[in-house]
């Protein structure tokens, strides 16, 4: 999913996944080059309607069960510029808040009764620590401007494109004892206690934590291309698999620049959480490297066709979040 933080847009890691995986739906259509994966065709696509009417009613049966959208105005008050028109041909542009309940909207859900309770949740104090911290980085579109305890920033600037010819590769120098506090981190138990909501989300919190950015990507002939994201792989290839110990997380574009955030918009940026990869390669090293070299591979969506994707980050940064 993109999020407008600032004026700046930010692809999780999990964006590429959600649209990849539809993706392999528009295939059997007869292929994606007039299919989900293009914007000019996407609406033609069935599986468009049908992804994004799932996606907000999960979120509609969240809300019912308790769940609370961010009031943060960086969300609400977003206006989608330029994208959509009435049926009499005028403009439609409304903000994140006008399309929040669908009900005014003319349509609604059936819900199971088991999630009809008015019950709130209440996070544990070490979530609503870790979220804030979290937040304070994604919220800038500079690292040097975060100014909270317990967060600490690296960066390097790049100049290099990634190509599926040849992999990009930005080593940011950081501290060793960052480095090590992450891969030493405990993960998570996997027994009974993570049946409950609340403790689980205490475990996932309890850690420090490390994520990448990839800022103001430049990027071009994207349409077929699965961008790789690695660490410190000395053999690193379009065969490298993504189960390999160095596999951080994948990436993708939908559309050109601007095509699905607005005309207009600025160049994305990427985030993603370093934190198992950097466990998986140094947490059995006893002296770990104070440099990471992040690096991005292209490959083909499709095995059988050519990649042809290119990218190219403005720079690196890498941010450590204390527990």
């Amino acid at each position: 999913m993109a999020y407008q933080l600032n004026d700046k847009t930010v692809i999780r890691a999990g964006w590429g996944i959600v649209y990849g995986f539809t993706n392999t739906f528009s295939y059997i259509g007869g292929g994606n080059s007039q299919g989900m994966g293009q914007i000019p065709w996407a609406a033609n696509d069935p599986i468009f309607w049908m992804h994004h009417c799932n996606i907000d009613r999960i979120w509609w049966m969240w809300n019912q069960g308790g769940g609370v959208n961010s009031p943060d105005p960086l969300w609400t008050d977003m206006t989608f510029q330029n994208n959509f028109f009435n049926p009499d041909g005028t403009v439609f542009a409304p903000k994140v808040s006008d399309l929040q309940v669908p009900e005014p909207l003319g349509y609604t859900y059936n819900i199971a009764p088991a999630l009809t309770a008015t019950s709130t949740f209440t996070q544990p104090a070490a979530v609503v620590a870790q979220h804030d911290k979290i937040r304070s980085i994604y919220e800038k579109p500079n690292l040097a401007e975060v100014q909270a305890t317990g967060v600490t920033t690296y960066f390097a600037q790049n100049t290099q494109t990634a190509t599926p010819a040849k992999y990009l590769e930005v080593p940011v120098d950081v501290t060793v004892s960052s480095v090590k506090a992450v891969a030493n981190r405990q993960s998570p138990s996997s027994g009974l206690e993570t049946l409950s909501l609340e403790k689980a989300r205490t475990l996932a919190a309890s850690g420090p934590r490390a994520y990448a950015f990839l800022r103001d990507v430049d990027y071009a002939q994207q349409e077929n291309t699965e961008y790789r994201v690695f660490i410190d792989c000395d053999y690193l290839s379009p065969e490298t698999p993504i189960t390999d110990r160095h596999y951080v997380g994948s990436f993708g574009f939908f559309g050109g620049h601007g095509s699905h955030a607005g005309k207009g918009s600025p160049k994305p940026s990427i985030a993603l959480d370093l934190t198992s990869a950097i466990q998986r390669v140094y947490g059995s090293v006893a002296d770990p490297s104070g440099r990471i070299r992040l690096q991005v591979q292209p490959v083909p969506l499709r095995p059988k066709d050519k990649a042809d994707g290119t990218a190219k980050p403005s720079k690196v940064e890498i941010a450590f979040v204390s527990a």
